[in-house]
């Protein structure tokens, strides 16, 4: 609060006002917010990074499961299709790999978070010890 007073320029409230103005009106404030009903709705609790990548990569991997039991293209159909850099020859048709490659990429990212956590945790304990 006084960084906000401070920075009002010419308006600025000396030490003595701002601290009996606060001391005045900061409890009629506070009795006004006790007295606010709860919000409908509580607020969700974000999510760990890690989590988030893992439920990424359990998506995708069911994705890339669907797909490569039930989705290949006729080859002449591949011409058709935007991007056909993504599309892999397999067998007679051509099966899109997009997914199955975001799935590793993402595979390599949580054993990597995985390995830094615990190598973390590692020198903790290390440092515990000494």
């Amino acid at each position: 609060m006084k960084t906000m007073n401070a920075a009002q320029d010419d308006a600025v409230l000396s030490d003595k006002v701002f601290e009996d103005s606060f001391g005045v009106w900061w409890p009629r404030l506070e009795e006004k917010l006790k007295k606010l009903p709860p919000p409908e709705k509580a607020v969700p609790k974000s999510r760990d990074p890690e989590s988030i990548q893992d439920e990424i990569l359990e998506l995708v991997r069911k994705i890339d499961r669907r797909l490569s039991t039930s989705f290949t293209l006729p080859v002449e159909a591949a011409e058709f299709v935007p991007h056909t850099d993504l599309w892999a020859t397999t067998g007679s048709g051509k099966t899109y790999v997009a997914l199955r490659a975001l799935a590793n990429a993402l595979a390599l990212k949580t054993e990597e978070s995985k390995k830094n956590v615990e190598n973390a945790d590692k020198k903790k304990r290390e440092k515990k010890k000494k």
